[in-house]
């Protein structure tokens, strides 16, 4: 999976990732400031991860899985 850098997406932030930056740079404050573009942002140890948006087969798998559990809760739960 291709990981890409904030450095890359917001500016020449820093990352620590891909050689750019030194871990324990970025706060959660820094985090919360990340855009909402579907993207997924994690911070570890200072270190600023980004992932790129799920493609169509993961968003399609995770509504059958929700579906189906959905099903199962119905039918085995009497509350």
């Amino acid at each position: 999976m291709a990981m890409t850098t904030a450095r890359e997406q917001h500016g020449g932030m820093a990352t620590g990732v891909d050689g750019f930056g030194l871990a324990g740079e970025f706060t959660v404050e820094d985090l919360e400031r990340m855009p909402e573009d579907g993207r997924r942002y994690e911070l570890l140890d200072g270190i600023l991860l980004v992932s790129p948006v799920p493609g169509y087969g993961i968003r399609r798998l995770r509504g059958r899985c929700t579906g189906c559990s959905t099903t199962h809760a119905r039918r085995s739960c009497t509350w």
